[in-house]
């Protein structure tokens, strides 16, 4: 709870994790749909079909939940082929978005290497943080990622096979954190509850017991 209570909970708000996974199950299935409705894909070839349609919705429903929520967009130009891609940034934390084959290994590509080395910080030994001379300079950020797996090709393909959260090593050879998303809203939901003030009992007033009955001098009532 270390990392995540001064890392990632300080940086981004809950609800974060509650919303994106909405706009990425809707990005998977609307593609599904089109792909579908086109009558264009065999039904053996439905795995493979609107990928890059699928990829840019995916990354756009995830931008879109981030800037409602207060974030800035940015895109950056790094690595080999000056790819543009979308981040969002929450406080100092810079997100990527990754549609990924596997979530066993994760390929280090040299945009993500660059991205990455934001996180030499949580490192014992530090590197060069990363400095970009057409993009949006990234000193004192750290990186993190979302990771959709594609569902296995004899899987329904209307939706991602699961979608995590993680900050990796500098190194991209492990993660300082690394969770599905619906851990993490529940590690939101668990520090939220512990840090409910406990509300002080409440005394019950108790009404003194009269020994005889109260006259009233002007009616000459008892109440």
């Amino acid at each position: 709870m270390g990392f995540f209570s001064r890392v990632i909970r300080s940086d981004i708000p809950g609800s974060f994790f509650s919303s994106v996974p909405e706009r990425i199950d809707g990005a998977f299935a609307s593609s599904h749909r089109r792909a579908m409705m086109d009558g264009r894909v065999l039904d053996e070839q439905m795995a493979y079909a609107r990928g890059a349609d699928r990829h840019f919705a995916v990354q756009k429903g995830v931008v879109d939940a981030a800037v409602s929520l207060g974030a800035e967009k940015m895109t950056a130009r790094i690595g080999t082929a000056r790819y543009p891609i979308p981040l969002v940034r929450m406080g100092r934390t810079i997100i990527a978005t990754s549609i990924t084959n596997s979530l066993d290994s994760l390929r280090r590509s040299r945009a993500r290497t660059e991205l990455a080395a934001l996180n030499s910080v949580f490192d014992p030994v530090q590197l060069s943080l990363l400095e970009s001379d057409d993009g949006p300079r990234f000193e004192d950020f750290r990186f993190a990622m979302i990771l959709v797996a594609k569902p296995h090709r004899d899987a329904d393909q209307s939706l991602p096979a699961g979608i995590f959260f993680g900050v990796p090593t500098a190194t991209l050879k492990s993660w300082h954190f690394y969770r599905s998303m619906d851990d993490v809203r529940r590690l939101y939901e668990e520090a939220d509850w512990a840090e409910t003030p406990a509300f002080a009992d409440r005394r019950i007033p108790r009404l003194r017991r009269l020994g005889h009955a109260v006259r009233d001098d002007d009616t000459g009532t008892e109440g």
